[in-house]
C-alpha cells in the first residue's frame, strides 16, 4: 500500500472496501439468487399445497379397490384383527362388525382427509407467503441502489464523509487515497483533484 497517510491513518480495511469497488467486484449476484430462491421455494409450496388439494378432492373410495386386492392389504389385516377382538356375536352383524365395517369402507374415500391436516397445509402456505414477502424485501435493497451507484456509490461516499468530518473538501487527498484503492486492485487509474470536483458537483451537489 502506498505510504500516504490521511489524519494520521488510513486503514487497510477502508482501502480494501475501495479496492472490491474498483476492481468491480459485484454484490447483487449473491443478494439475486437468494431472493429467486425464496420465490422458487414460495411457488413449489403454493403448488404442493395445491396438488394435495387436488389429490384429496379427487380421491376415489375404497369401493374402486377390487375385494382380492384389498384382501391381500396390511389395513385388511389390521381390520381383520379388529373384527377378531370383538364379541362373537358382533363380529359379523354387530357394531364395527364385518358388514358394517364394509358398508362404511366403501363409502370411505382413499385419502383421509383428517390425515391430510388442513392446519398443516394452512401453516405452508403462511410460509410461503413469509418466503415472498422476504424476497420482496431483498429485491427492493436491490433496487434502492443501481449498478451505476455501486461503481460510483463509495468513491461519493468518501468524498462526502471526507468533507463532513473535517469540514473542508480535501480534494487532492480523496485523490490520492483513490488512487491507492485502485492500486490495490491491480489497476493503475489515477485521481485528480478536479476529478473528485466534478464528481462532487455533479452528484453530491444540493
Amino acid at each position: 500500500m502506498p505510504g500516504y497517510r490521511y489524519n494520521g491513518q488510513v486503514t487497510q480495511a477502508l482501502l480494501e472496501d475501495l479496492a472490491a469497488v474498483v476492481s468491480n467486484n459485484d454484490w447483487r449476484p449473491a443478494l439475486e439468487g437468494t431472493s429467486a430462491k425464496l420465490k422458487r421455494a414460495a411457488k413449489h409450496i403454493c403448488k404442493a399445497v395445491q396438488l394435495i388439494l387436488r389429490a384429496a378432492n379427487a380421491s376415489p373410495t375404497y369401493a374402486t379397490i377390487p375385494q382380492i386386492v384389498w384382501e391381500s392389504t396390511s389395513e385388511m389385516q389390521v381390520e381383520r384383527q379388529r373384527i377378531a377382538a370383538l364379541p362373537a356375536g358382533d363380529q359379523l352383524f354387530g357394531k364395527g362388525g364385518a358388514i358394517e365395517s364394509l358398508s362404511e369402507r366403501q363409502r370411505r374415500t382413499v385419502i383421509d382427509p383428517g390425515k391430510v391436516a388442513p392446519d398443516f397445509l394452512k401453516a405452508m402456505l403462511v410460509y410461503a407467503e413469509r418466503c415472498t414477502r422476504e424476497a420482496d424485501r431483498i429485491e427492493g435493497i436491490l433496487k434502492v441502489r443501481n449498478r451505476r451507484y455501486d461503481r460510483l456509490g463509495p468513491q461519493l461516499n468518501l468524498i462526502r464523509d471526507v468533507q463532513g468530518f473535517t469540514g473542508k473538501p480535501h480534494d487532492d487527498a480523496v485523490a490520492r487515497l483513490l488512487a491507492d484503492a485502485y492500486q490495490i486492485a491491480g489497476g493503475a487509474k489515477q485521481f485528480s483533484p478536479e476529478a473528485v470536483r466534478k464528481l462532487r458537483k455533479r452528484h453530491l451537489s444540493s
